[in-house]
């Protein structure tokens, strides 16, 4: 409970500082572990695995963009398979010249364990960003794949290491065998829970069923020996193309805000236990100094950042120079913000951690403490360093969102409403509905379809009469909220009555305030602030 309370205290601090959560709850689980009630608490790795993984892939898969995902599925790949077996072959090279006593083998199993970039660091990260979508698709497709490859190459690393054996056809063939059993278990499971799912009517009960889905899935695909984190994200994907014809409005509001809370404490706590860790594994390694141990760890970080941003400056430029289509290469700029945007977590802190002890014949695993604390030390640099430039980098370079949403929410609001004014049209063709019924709603959808028609400022900084409509929504809802509140207070409204009405002014203040701003901060509470001062000259 205690550790719970630090990770939600270091989240609201990131919070006001404006920086990525994940960056500060690694630093602050870093400082605590030195502690000394902190040094007693240990990461199990197959609770970490089990625990933290299905959740988070589930929602990350849940909402990534099939349409966007299959549109970049060649720099998805390039990144979740090919990168990471040259991130692990680097990665081994440096290692094994720079550490003698670092066998091949293990320094394999480095180079596997620090391949994959995470999901939950990289959705933290650009959560509070706003970059063109095609970036975004990328970098979080990628997290969402490369943790299944990645764990494949560790255990066929970690077993030529244990037995002192390897194949690498028999490692090829298992490697297609788990892709192909994990789709087909995640689809199997996805078709079956989006059936079930159709049947479920209330909302509690099918967001406890949700969560029982992800961790089960994760179970089925350990215990079928393939992958289970691609057997979650595959089960994801499918049920979020399914869900549209499967749940309904009310579970889907319910089960968002749930699921928002739940993985936001999974991944506070997972990072705060990542910085509690290292404590514990400098101490196992008592015959290096810190300075060796510091040289050392500075390299290996340094070649994995290197590598991505190498890769992937170099891929996206031949791409462009072999005269690929414009809008399906990746800019300079592009390219420079995903290659920065390779943060380390939580999948590759639970793989060292799950290091056996042992080969066969019972001799010691080689080099293990050594590759726990590079390890370590690579998820480190990538959090605290990436992760806390990667804003700065981004104004640097000047990137910005492409507004590609904001057209397709217009495009979409406006054949919504022209839809219901038609279907309003044929109602009124039958005599018997009250016409000024009919009427009042039409004027509802001409008013809105008008509103979208009506034109933006050039400048984003110039607010439209839509703009100041929503302003002068949300003070009438305020308003509204006030009333309500005064009845119930005074007891002329009961409970129930009350929490419907306040249910719906949230969902309507909610729908307003997280509408995109087509301009600054600054200028919304410039708007408010000159609504506020209306609302008080009319005595309101």
């Amino acid at each position: 409970m205690a550790l719970l309370g630090a990770a939600l205290f270091l989240s609201a601090i990131a919070g006001r500082l404006a920086v990525p959560y994940p960056s500060l709850l690694v630093l602050g689980g870093l400082a605590l572990g030195f502690l000394p009630l902190a040094q007693h608490i240990e990461l199990d790795p197959e609770l970490a695995f089990a625990l933290f993984l299905p959740p988070i892939l589930f929602e990350a898969a849940y909402y990534t963009s099939w349409r966007d995902f299959t549109a970049n599925i060649r720099p998805i790949a390039g990144l979740a398979v090919v990168l990471v077996g040259v991130t692990t072959w680097v990665v081994a090279v440096v290692a094994d010249r720079l550490i003698p006593e670092l066998p091949i083998g293990a320094a394999y199993v480095l180079g596997a364990i620090v391949s994959p970039p995470d999901a939950a660091a990289a959705t933290a990260v650009l959560n509070r960003m706003r970059l063109p979508k095609r970036v975004v698709t990328i970098i979080e497709g990628e997290s969402m794949v490369n943790d299944a490859v990645a764990l494949v190459i560790y255990n066929f690393a970690v077993a030529a290491v244990v037995t002192g054996q390897f194949s690498a056809s028999h490692a090829g063939m298992a490697l297609g065998g788990s892709v192909f059993g994990s789709v087909a278990i995640g689809l199997a499971i996805g078709w079956g829970w989006s059936k079930l799912a159709a049947a479920i009517t209330d909302p509690l009960i099918s967001v406890a069923t949700s969560f029982l889905v992800a961790f089960a899935t994760y179970l089925a695909g350990e215990q079928a020996h393939v992958s289970g984190v691609l057997t979650v994200v595959v089960t994801g994907l499918f049920f979020a193309w399914r869900s549209p014809y499967t749940i309904s409005a009310d579970i889907r509001l319910n089960s968002g805000a749930v699921w928002r809370l739940a993985i936001f404490v999974l991944n506070a706590l997972a990072f705060v236990l990542i910085g509690l860790q290292l404590p514990q594994i400098v101490a196992e390694l008592p015959q290096y100094s810190m300075l060796t141990l510091g040289a050392d760890a500075s390299v290996i970080a340094g070649t994995v950042i290197l590598v991505r941003l190498v890769w992937i400056m170099t891929i996206s430029q031949i791409i462009r120079w072999a005269g690929a289509k414009k809008e399906s290469t990746l800019d300079w700029r592009e390219s420079l913000v995903i290659g920065w945007s390779g943060m380390r977590g939580l999948i590759s802190l639970a793989a060292a951690l799950a290091l056996p002890e042992t080969v066969d014949g019972g001799t010691p695993f080689p080099a293990r403490a050594l590759i726990m604390f590079l390890s370590f030390a690579v998820i480190l640099a990538t959090l605290v360093i990436q992760g806390l430039s990667l804003g700065a980098l981004i104004r640097l370079v000047k990137l910005k969102d492409d507004n590609g949403a904001e057209a397709e929410e217009s495009l979409a609001r406006a054949e919504a409403a022209n839809a219901a004014i038609g279907v309003i049209d044929r109602l009124a063709e039958t005599p018997a509905l009250p016409r000024d019924v009919l009427d009042r709603v039409r004027l509802v959808y001409i008013n809105r379809l008008a509103q979208l028609n009506e034109g933006g400022d050039p400048n984003p900084d110039s607010p439209s009469n839509a703009d100041f409509a929503d302003a002068v929504r949300l003070a009438a809802i305020a308003a509204e909220r006030k009333a309500v509140l005064t009845l119930h207070r005074s007891r002329a409204l009961g409970d129930e009555t009350w929490r419907t009405i306040q249910r719906e002014l949230d969902l309507a203040e909610y729908t307003l305030r997280t509408r995109r701003p087509s301009y600054s901060q600054a200028t919304w509470l410039d708007l408010t602030r000159r609504t506020k001062k209306g609302l008080e000259k009319a005595g309101a």
